[in-house]
This record gives structure tokens, C-alpha cells and sequence, in this order.
């Protein structure tokens, strides 16, 4: 994540406040029953959600195409899109509680 301001001071007391309020939370993006205590997680300590964005990627082996396992690929496909479809899932029904909601998915 970057954080830009005009001013250095401004840059650092945003990104203490932004530190401050960060939780960590453990889970599977590609598993329902994870992504969705995850949701539980952040929606009680942050209320309704009202961005979500979406950058999950999967590390696969270096190398060219040719040289690419299957089974390696498989899996760098079901993480990156199944995860975002999975935690975009859990998180909408908090999302549409009350409109003005947005999902955004970046992919790599």
C-alpha cells in the first residue's frame, strides 16, 4: 500500500492513524467458512463495510509458460479468482445492509 500527500508530516500522520486502526486477520480466500469469519471479524470491530478491494495473487514458479506445471497454474487460477470471488461473497450482503457500497478487483 502507498500512502501520497503533499507534505511528508501530513503522509506519516495519516499513515499512523491508518496503522492504528489496522487488525490482522488469518484466513483462506479460497474457503467460505474462512472468509466468512473473517467478514464477522472486521464487521464487528469496523461496522458495515463500504469498500472492498480485492488483490489476491498466488506466488507460482518462476520460468516461462512452457516450463509451467498445470497443477501449479490450477492453483494460482482458484486462488486469485475463486479467493476474490469467495471474499466478495461473504462481504456483500453486509455491504447492500444500506447501499453506497463498492467492490474493486485488481488483478496481477
Amino acid at each position: 500500500m502507498g500512502l501520497w500527500d503533499i507534505t511528508k508530516d501530513q503522509a506519516w500522520s495519516w499513515a499512523e492513524r491508518l496503522i492504528a486502526s489496522l487488525i490482522r486477520v488469518t484466513q483462506d480466500a479460497k474457503h467460505p467458512i474462512s472468509t466468512a469469519k473473517a467478514m464477522d471479524i472486521i464487521s464487528t470491530d469496523f461496522g458495515r463495510p463500504k469498500l472492498l478491494v480485492n488483490k489476491i495473487a498466488a506466488i507460482i514458479q518462476k520460468g516461462n509458460v512452457a516450463d509451467l506445471d498445470v497443477d501449479v497454474w490450477d492453483r494460482a487460477i482458484k486462488s486469485s479468482f475463486s479467493g476474490s470471488f469467495m471474499v466478495s461473497r461473504s462481504v456483500m450482503p453486509l455491504m447492500q445492509s444500506d447501499g453506497g457500497s463498492a467492490i474493486a478487483n485488481i488483478a496481477s
